[in-house]
């Protein structure tokens, strides 16, 4: 589909990304809540909040990854090289009407399954060559969703399984026992998060830029913009003057 000058111009910079935010500010501005709600005197839902803050963070991979296809459609031939599913339902792209050509990448992070590190690392190795986890990262993460889907799926009661997978072959606390999650869990795996976001979009900035470069691909002045944002990462300072209201 090709668009007319006028409609190049109806098309911003923010229209590439998922809820017209770029990824990083969206997930800067959900944990913003949470620390708020953690920080509180006298309540402390931080298992909750946990909770919260692993779906973010799962969010903002799939959230980055559609930006970066829906800014340069063409790096879909890297998914396709590395065997992944690039099928996309042509009635989803009609539906999206005049804004498809710039929706690519969300109708893909559709189909993709960003559940845990080794996939997300699987995913962006393929589409930018680089991998957000490190090794230890990913152990680290691994433990992360283990406690998130214990609260989640039994109440944070430990089970065998949980029990193992953590402890090894001490199974004696599972079923009488749960997990503990302190305000101090929290921030220590809010830490880890934000560097690995962090992380994620330099480096993935960085990678489709040399992409673009290498390939001569030709960029409209929004597309331009739009990858400039890509990094975005907003400056603390704001985000503790700002109200509820003002998030996405």
């Amino acid at each position: 589909m090709k668009y007319s000058a006028e409609e190049y111009r109806q098309i911003n910079e923010f229209d590439y990304f998922a809820g017209g935010v770029p990824a990083g500010v969206i997930f800067q501005q959900n944990i913003e809540k949470l620390k708020r709600i953690v920080a509180a005197p006298n309540i402390k839902p931080a298992e909750v909040c946990l909770v919260g803050l692993v779906s973010y963070f799962e969010a903002f991979f799939k959230d980055h990854f559609a930006a970066i296809v829906n800014i340069q459609p063409k790096i879909v031939e890297n998914l396709k090289k590395a065997g992944l599913n690039t099928d996309v339902d042509v009635l989803d792209i009609v539906s999206l009407g005049d804004r498809s050509e710039i929706r690519l990448g969300s109708l893909l992070a559709e189909k993709y399954d960003f559940g845990t590190a080794k996939r997300i690392n699987s995913i962006y190795q393929s589409l930018l060559k680089i991998t957000p986890f490190s090794k230890d990262e990913i152990s680290q993460f691994d433990q992360l969703l283990n406690d998130r889907n214990l609260i989640v799926h039994h109440g944070g009661i430990f089970t065998l399984k949980y029990v193992k997978q953590k402890f090894g072959s001490k199974t004696g606390d599972a079923f009488d026992n749960s997990l503990d999650v302190t305000p101090e869990t929290f921030w220590l795996a809010l830490l880890f998060c934000e560097t690995i976001v962090e992380k994620t979009i330099t480096s993935t900035k960085k990678s489709l830029e040399i992409y673009i470069s290498k390939n001569d691909v030709v960029q409209s002045e929004a597309n331009k913009q739009a990858l400039g944002l890509l990094d975005l990462w907003i400056d603390e300072t704001w985000l503790d003057e700002s109200n509820d209201d003002e998030y996405v």
